[in-house]
């Protein structure tokens, strides 16, 4: 009708992606190293600190806290986190 013709191009298998450690875990890591050094930091201090959002700095911490590496001592407001170290009897 328009004079043009469309043609669906096929490509091939996907490239593959390079092996790399996930940014999450890597991100873990850092949350834990900052709270070991200082327990009472805020969400907010440590999105600001790593430059993430507070969103994603609650789900780093859920993760942990759910793989045993992280709990919480005491209350929201007057509280701290303590990392666990794998290995290590409490």
């Amino acid at each position: 009708m328009f004079g043009k013709k469309y043609s669906v191009k096929k490509f091939g298998n996907p490239p593959a992606k390079k092996v790399r450690q996930k940014s999450s875990v890597k991100t873990g890591q850092a949350l834990l190293q900052m709270l070991e050094c200082n327990p009472e930091l805020t969400i907010p201090e440590l999105a600001t600190e790593l430059n993430l959002t507070t969103r994603a700095i609650e789900k780093q911490l859920a993760l942990l806290k759910m793989k045993g590496r992280l709990e919480r001592v005491g209350s929201r407001r007057k509280g701290y986190w303590r990392p666990i170290t794998p290995g290590r009897n409490s």
